[in-house]
Order: structure tokens, then C-alpha cells, then sequence
């Protein structure tokens, strides 16, 4: 499966056996980084950082009193201990702990406003997490805000945008992911959309050799469950888009993944998955369902979910604006 999840197996309801499913998944690890591998947790964030023959050592890299003592206070949530560590002259805002998180990390995964503030104040790196062995960031702070579950979000990202070191909006994750990609597939609120465009994120970038745009990851599966968000999130950029440039200059509405992704535009993986308020909105920004994926196959003849939701799909696409324009007479 590809990065944005379009598995024919998985569209032909193939349910593997318990068995089945435990060997599989064990190929899927063996295949994946042993010098990098981030909890599936969404808010852990833990780096794995050993190789799987290597004693397990976490509770030693867990343990805050190996931590430096920045770190220590802004994991306890005590801001008068923060702040009494930032007085000191000799600190080191970017100390790190054994996993390679600094203050920052902490701060912002907690939802703590006011921690990030006063560290972002002392020109505290955006880069909140690196591999200790490498020294390359794994994400920077506003990957983490837009993926954790306590942060508020539109007010981290703002304090983090602005602050001195400052956090770059176009930085990839590990994942290949920008800040607005990750907040279009979290289906962030508008002001969240808002502030990284207003920063100079950039829409139109694609996932590096997926070449999925930010319309592809809106309609993958692993994406926000809730469809309305997602839309809405693409509404914002969409929208952006549009008033300040060609809508030409925007993402590639009829962008194709790679290969191994089948060559499918977001409008074959919206239909795919039966999300008739995506399909919706890919044809309202100018979609055309004539294009064909690697098989030859057009929007239509990959729409899945039942009855009920597939013909409200066709409709759309049978009354899809650039296919009224391919068939208007020539004068």
C-alpha cells in the first residue's frame, strides 16, 4: 500500500485470517527503518532508537533524571521551574533528552502556551525532535502541535511561526509530510489552515516520490475520519489560492500518484472510498473525471460503498463542469 492507502485488496474486503494478519504485519517491521521508528501512537511521538538486536534500554532513556534539567521542568508542566531554568545564563534552550527531544517538545505537547512563548522568547530551535545518533530532525514543533491532542492548535502554531528561531512552514517530517500536509489529512481548523499560509506554506507541494498533492492526502483512508473537516480544510486553502493568485497556481487538481499508487488523482480516491462531499469539492475546484489511472480506468468505474452512495457520486461526475466543457459544439 502507498502513501495514500489505494490497496485493491483492501477495496475487495479481503480479511485476512488473525495468523495471516500477525505475519504480515511482522513483514511490514522487518521492512521498516531499524535506526528510526516512531511509535503508532499518535501523540508518543517515542523514537525507537536501537537496532533490534540491541538490549531494550528504555527505561533508561525514559528515566528524567538522566534529562537535562530544562527538559525536566518543561515535561513537569511547572512553569515557575521553566522559568527558574531559563534565568540561568549558561542554559542551553535546545538541551535534549536521551531520545532526543528538547523543552520545546514538551511544552507543545502538553498544550502549554505560555512554555512555548517563553522558550520560542529565548530563540528556542523549532527542530523539537532529532535522531540522537544522527543529529537529523525527525519533525519540527508544528508537526507535533498539529498531531497532538491536547494542544490548542491555531495559538502553538502562531506563538511557534513567530517566534525568533522561527519554524519553517515548508519543512518535511521524516514522512516526507509538510505542515500543511499534515493539517489538511488532521482536518485542522481554518485558523490553523490560515496561519501556516499566511507564514508562506506552500500548497503546492507533493510527497516525495508518492507525488501525492495535498488533494490526494485528503481523500486517503489513514486521513481524518471526518470527511466534512477534510473538506472544509481544502475549502481554506482552495480558497487562499484563489485570492491571491491563478487558481492555475495552485495544487494540481488532476495530479496523478506514482506507479506503484496505481496513477490515480484524488477524484479516483475519492470515489474509490465513497466520499461523494470530497468528490464534490475536486469537482467544484476543476477536476475532470476523464482521466484514467495506470489500468485505464476513470473516476467512475472505481466509485466503491453501496448503492446509496454511489449514485449521488455519478451524478456529480456525470454534471462535472469541465466534462460540459470538453462537450460543448466548437463555433
Amino acid at each position: 500500500m502507498g502513501v495514500c492507502g489505494s490497496s485493491p485488496t483492501a477495496e475487495k474486503g479481503c480479511q485476512p485470517r488473525a495468523e495471516e494478519d500477525r505475519d504480515l504485519l511482522k513483514k511490514v517491521q522487518r521492512k521498516e527503518s531499524k535506526v528510526m521508528r516512531r511509535a503508532r501512537k499518535r501523540r508518543s511521538f517515542t523514537i525507537t532508537l536501537k537496532d533490534d538486536n540491541e538490549k531494550d534500554d528504555g527505561d533508561e532513556l525514559d528515566d528524567p533524571g538522566t534529562w537535562p534539567e530544562i527538559v525536566c521542568a518543561a515535561s513537569s508542566g511547572t512553569m515557575p521551574a521553566l522559568k527558574a531554568a531559563l534565568a540561568k545564563q549558561d542554559v542551553d534552550v535546545d538541551a535534549r533528552d536521551p531520545r532526543g527531544r528538547t523543552a520545546l517538545f514538551f511544552a507543545i505537547d502538553r498544550g502549554d502556551r505560555a512554555a512555548v512563548e517563553a522558550l520560542c522568547a529565548r530563540g528556542a530551535s523549532g527542530d523539537v525532535c532529532v535522531d540522537p545518533k544522527t543529529g537529523v530532525a525527525v519533525f519540527n514543533g508544528i508537526h507535533l502541535a498539529l498531531v497532538s491532542d491536547t494542544t490548542p492548535q491555531a495559538s502553538i502554531c502562531t506563538a511557534l511561526l513567530q517566534s525568533p528561531a522561527g519554524c519553517d512552514a515548508n519543512v518535511p517530517d521524516c514522512d516526507g509530510l509538510t505542515p500543511i500536509m499534515c493539517a489538511i489529512k488532521q482536518g485542522c481548523p481554518s485558523p490553523v489552515l490560515r496561519a501556516l499560509l499566511a507564514a508562506g506554506a506552500d500548497p503546492c507541494t507533493a510527497v516525495p516520490l508518492a507525488h501525492a498533492t495535498i488533494w490526494h492526502l485528503a481523500c486517503s483512508p489513514a486521513s481524518c475520519p471526518d470527511e466534512s473537516d477534510r473538506v472544509r480544510a481544502c475549502s481554506v486553502v482552495q480558497a487562499h489560492v484563489n485570492a491571491n493568485a491563478k487558481p492555475s497556481a495552485g495544487p494540481d487538481v488532476d495530479a496523478r500518484t506514482c506507479k506503484a499508487d496505481g496513477r490515480q488523482t484524488a477524484l479516483h480516491l475519492a470515489c474509490m472510498y465513497g466520499q461523494f462531499s470530497m468528490v464534490k469539492f475536486l469537482i467544484t475546484a476543476g477536476a475532470d473525471p476523464l482521466v484514467t489511472n495506470f489500468d485505464k480506468q476513470k473516476p467512475e468505474d472505481v466509485i466503491g460503498g453501496n448503492s446509496q452512495k454511489r449514485e449521488p457520486i455519478i451524478r456529480c461526475l456525470q454534471n462535472a463542469p469541465s466534462l460540459a466543457l470538453r462537450q460543448a459544439p466548437s463555433f
